[in-house]
């Protein structure tokens, strides 16, 4: 088992609560977000056109020369022009055309009336300071069809009109005001469209403006003014990208990592048993302490004294520390050290983990496993006599007896055995009483 599998556990194994919650947070707020988006979404109203009809409308306008020049022989006919020239052909003459555009209308009547308007109006204010109108032109029509279409006439004299708003303007005394001057069309409409009776009544203006020697007409060109019925319509809202994408995408994550926590919480997958998690905390003392550690094989001669064993790496580096001393990591021992003048300090590992117990089938240990010694105590340091090999021993002859223990040993108080007597016990002196 590697080292980063063994920490996945660990870290599982003592937060499965905490991520149970969190996944399962996060597939109710999956739930949440595509159930709206997908079971009960929001709905959006619009407006649907169930019918519609409209009114069309258009100006036309023309002049005829009537007097002598070089340009344009007396009778031509000058039309739907934006300037005309007053000397040559003062008037104007024009016609409102309008009609409806229905998919299915009847009893439809059409009522029309021509004026000219000559105003001053304060632009800013639209204060009007003074109004004359002229009836120019009525029309109207009953039952009439799609393809038909109501007409009025206009003839003006803009020579005579000139003068006319010029004696306004003398009888006034003054003009603080802009002269407006248009022919105005009112529009009566009303009939059944659709299967709806619809009445309307429109506006139209066709501007003119009086400059001297010519005069102006602002064609609008043809205009259609629409009269729509309409409904309104719900329609399910498609769904975002949050509720769309992101929403299934936790929905299944929360599911299945939920699934996972528990099963593996229940089968005992993720448990680390006290021997990993010492291991656990060898590795992350090794890899904090690793400026003050040092890779020696050390040479026998330098363990022959006391010893004293830490309980972990941490207390070894922390006494080393206070001593001024080294560590010194033995690779062929698989342990720590700290050689003082009269002691040695160590620390032996953990064992890795077992690779028997390896979740995904292999057999790799991070570490080789401990080559033995005694398991640490509760005690920072369990101090224990280190007895120094003993110089070589002289061999014993071949004809020497035998003693109550082997021979060639040395006893614990450092005296060597001599041989036995004839009943079994040695003497002070080495020799045997039965000796002749």
């Amino acid at each position: 088992m590697n080292e980063r599998t063994l920490r996945i556990r660990a870290f599982v194994d003592s937060n499965w609560g905490v991520l149970l919650a969190v996944f399962l947070l996060l597939a109710l707020a999956g739930g949440w977000f595509a159930y709206g988006a997908y079971v009960d979404p929001p709905e959006e109203t619009t407006s649907e056109v169930i019918s519609s009809w409209s009114v069309d409308a258009e100006w036309s306008h023309s002049a005829t020369v009537t007097e002598d020049n070089t340009v344009f022989p007396v009778g031509t006919e000058l039309e739907d022009r934006t300037t005309y020239f007053g000397a040559i052909a003062p008037t104007l003459s024009g016609v409102f055309e309008v009609g409806y555009t229905a998919t299915e209308a009847s009893d439809v009547s059409i009522d029309a009336e021509s004026t000219l308007v000559a105003r001053s109006v304060d632009q800013e204010t639209e204060t009007v300071y003074w109004s004359e109108t002229d009836a120019l032109d009525t029309a109207s029509t009953d039952g009439m069809d799609p393809d038909g279409t109501v007409e009025t006439s206009f003839s003006i004299n803009t020579t005579a009109l000139d003068e006319r708003i010029g004696q306004i303007r003398d009888e006034i005394g003054a003009d603080p005001g802009t002269l407006e001057l248009f022919v105005e069309t009112t529009v009566t409409i009303e009939g059944t469209f659709d299967g709806d009776r619809e009445a309307a009544e429109l506006t139209y203006e066709l501007p003119l403006e009086l400059d001297g020697t010519t005069y102006s007409v602002d064609d609008p060109g043809p205009q259609s003014e629409v009269f729509e019925r309409t409904e309104p319509v719900s329609e399910p809202v498609e769904p975002g990208v949050l509720g769309g994408v992101i929403a299934p995408i936790l929905l299944l994550l929360g599911l299945v990592g939920a699934a996972g926590v528990a099963a593996g919480r229940h089968t005992g997958r993720f448990a680390v048993d006290d021997a990993e998690r010492d291991w656990l905390a060898f590795r992350d003392d090794r890899s904090e302490f690793d400026e003050w550690v040092t890779r020696i094989s050390l040479p026998e001669e330098a363990l022959r004294r006391p010893t004293a064993r830490a309980a972990s790496l941490q207390d070894l580096v922390d006494f080393a520390i206070d001593n001024s001393a080294g560590v010194v990591e033995d690779p062929e021992r698989n342990a720590f050290f700290v050689i003082t003048d009269e002691y040695v300090y160590t620390y032996e590992p953990p064992a890795g983990p077992d690779p028997g117990r390896d979740r995904d089938g292999s057999d790799e240990s991070v570490l080789p496993q401990d080559s033995g010694g005694d398991s640490t105590t509760d005690d920072v340091f369990e101090s224990e006599e280190s007895v120094a090999t003993s110089a070589s021993e002289p061999e014993p002859e071949d004809d020497a007896p035998a003693g109550d223990g082997e021979n060639g040993t040395v006893s614990r108080d450092g005296h060597v055995p001599g041989p036995a007597d004839g009943n079994g016990s040695s003497g002070e002196d080495g020799r045997s009483d039965g000796a002749s």
